[in-house]
């Protein structure tokens, strides 16, 4: 466990939240990711929260088109749950990931709703057996929730998600 970066900004509820204040809670996010701190990585989304990665290029829905990943709440949930299954064969060994996250920008950012957009480029290294390497843009739709960020959406755009992709077996 990681706590060399406080998952909440320096910033007051009422001013207006920095790109060095996103930054560190991205960088605190891949971090979770990275020491497969499942449970404290899904307390960072809203209770709607939704993790999207998109099928092709461009995709604006993820209801109406096919998508490599769409997960709400319950079934993030499935899914960290089958991590710690002793016979999920298919992650035997276990994976291990590296995110690196760079140019992080912010897009927009709504006061009154306290919606933040932002995008910010990563590559991921997950090793199982073979180092496979993924990489693209990752969006959020971060809601300020008093005293930290809570992820209403998190799409991850891959640079080949039309292409021909290995067995995924974690998040980016």
């Amino acid at each position: 466990m990681t706590s060399a970066t406080p998952l909440h900004p320096q910033t007051s509820q009422m001013a207006r939240p920095t790109r060095q204040d996103v930054e560190d809670f991205l960088i605190e996010e891949a971090a979770l990711l990275d020491e497969q701190e499942w449970d404290r990585w899904n307390d960072l989304f809203t209770d709607d929260g939704l993790y999207w990665v998109p099928a092709t290029l461009g995709q604006e829905d993820p209801y109406t088109h096919v998508s490599i990943m769409l997960e709400d709440p319950l079934l993030r949930k499935v899914r960290i749950k089958r991590f710690s299954a002793p016979d999920a064969y298919s992650l035997q060994p276990f994976p291990r990931s590296v995110h690196l996250i760079s140019n992080v920008r912010i897009e927009d950012y709504d006061e009154d709703s306290g919606l933040l957009k932002c995008r910010a480029k990563f590559i991921m290294l997950e090793y199982q057996r073979k180092t496979q390497t993924y990489g693209g843009t990752v969006r959020h739709d971060l809601r300020w929730d008093g005293d930290t960020f809570k992820i209403q959406q998190k799409r991850v755009d891959l640079i080949n998600a039309d292409g021909v992709l290995d067995c995924i077996n974690l998040y980016f």
